[in-house]
């Protein structure tokens, strides 16, 4: 691989570090809305409003047309609808948890999951993915985190 390349991988893997610190963060700073405004629900609308406005702002800044209803209606698939209601899954499900197992916990529990679900999702080659069947090397990872999240949460 060239030098090219391995830049680009480097950037990628900075950028999925920068992801898990952000959500991290989020959690912990959307529990403190939650307690201000008087529930997880407000708070959920609340960030999804907020990263709703920062990302028309980026789309006006880089010029990048907005998709009109009609587009929505006649070329959007169902996946198009299914990330957001993900979305709103993970944020009303960290903003319950971590009040009560703490945010490390939470966080460690959340990687579980993608983990879980990744292996399984990327074994099919889900919505045209690349398929990366599972293997006992995989399996072996998905069990060291399984007892990375068990240290964390007993320690």
């Amino acid at each position: 691989m060239d030098s090219w390349g391995q830049g680009v991988i480097a950037a990628a893997a900075a950028a999925a570090v920068l992801a898990g610190m952000a959500q991290a963060t989020q959690a912990v700073y959307n529990n403190a809305v939650a307690k201000a405004i008087g529930g997880t629900l407000p708070a959920a609308l609340v960030s999804m409003i907020v990263a709703a406005v920062i990302l028309a702002c980026v789309m006006l800044v880089r010029q990048v047309p907005f998709p009109g209803l009609g587009l929505l209606k006649a070329s959007a698939p169902y996946p198009l609808f299914v990330g957001g209601l993900c979305g709103s899954v993970i944020l009303m499900a960290v903003l319950f948890a971590v009040p009560t197992l703490g945010s490390a916990s939470v966080i460690v529990l959340f990687i579980l999951g993608q983990l879980l679900a990744s292996v399984v999702l990327d074994h099919f080659g889900t919505m045209g993915i690349a398929v990366h069947p599972v293997s006992l090397l995989r399996l072996g990872g998905v069990a060291l985190v399984l007892c990375g999240a068990v240290l964390v949460i007993r320690g």
